[in-house]
């Protein structure tokens, strides 16, 4: 008794809210997924704990409620007429039970867009119960993805030094050596020869010397053309996943 009166009081209040213009549709469809999965799990009690008859009632019941409810899907109402009759027309209670068991199973599947719209079967055989009757677990909350994690950016810094001079006016370039058409970081020395680059990302690098467009030309001339070019610059150094990072370069010219 408590269950009919439950279930008349679960269909009576989307009723309600379906005569509400103001209640979007798709929230009502999730108020009737979620009260086909409440009474299926309560009639699965039943018809585990014996009572397959009760089982049948409840979800026949629930089911009979529903129907006027989802107007606006004909096609799954006429799957639970179909359904409906099937079950009522087999001779074995706990067979009719099984019967609406798969029915608010495939109801709702096809409510939520997880199922695709196929007759219900027909029984023209024996029925194969799978004991326990199972119970329909709530559905997971969709999976929030997690926010990207901003890669760690590098402040680089040091000092350009040519026969023990440091060198000011170079222009300095740090290529990753996996794209060498890449150069994500670059700067000019000052008078000390001292230079620092912001925001590298962690990588192996290729790093290029050259003079720079206002640099004498003298300068130019002193630096080989061996520094200014990936493929043999002698150069190189790993940046790991710290703040800062120091990295002097010793230039020769022979």
């Amino acid at each position: 008794m408590r269950l009919v009166l439950a279930l008349s009081l679960l269909c009576g209040s989307i009723a309600f809210a379906a005569d509400d213009p103001a209640v979007p549709r798709a929230v009502l469809d999730k108020q009737i997924i979620d009260s086909l999965r409440d009474i299926h799990n309560r009639g699965a009690d039943l018809y585990n704990n014996g009572d397959p008859g009760g089982c049948y009632r409840l979800l026949e019941g629930m089911l009979l409620g529903v129907r006027p409810l989802i107007g606006h899907r004909p096609d799954i109402q006429k799957l639970i007429d179909d359904g409906l009759t099937e079950a009522d027309n087999h001779p074995s209670i706990p067979k009719r039970a099984y019967i609406l068991h798969e029915l608010v199973v495939k109801v709702r599947g096809v409510l939520k867009g997880d199922v695709k719209l196929d007759p219900m079967p027909k029984v023209g055989g024996p029925i194969i119960e799978k004991l326990p009757l199972p119970k329909i677990v709530p559905d997971s909350p969709p999976k929030q993805s997690e926010p990207k994690k901003e890669a760690m950016r590098v402040t680089v810094g040091g000092v350009v030094v040519l026969n023990g001079k440091p060198l000011s006016s170079v222009a300095i370039y740090f290529v990753l050596r996996n794209d060498e058409a890449l150069r994500v970081g670059d700067a000019i020395t000052d008078a000390e020869g001292k230079y620092t680059i912001k925001d590298l990302p962690p990588g192996k690098y290729t790093v290029l010397i050259s003079a720079s467009a206002g640099a004498p030309p003298e300068l130019a001339k002193a630096i080989p053309a061996a520094y200014d070019l990936v493929a043999t610059s002698p150069l190189t150094c790993e940046i790991g996943s710290v703040p800062m990072a120091n990295f002097d370069w010793q230039l020769k010219t022979n």
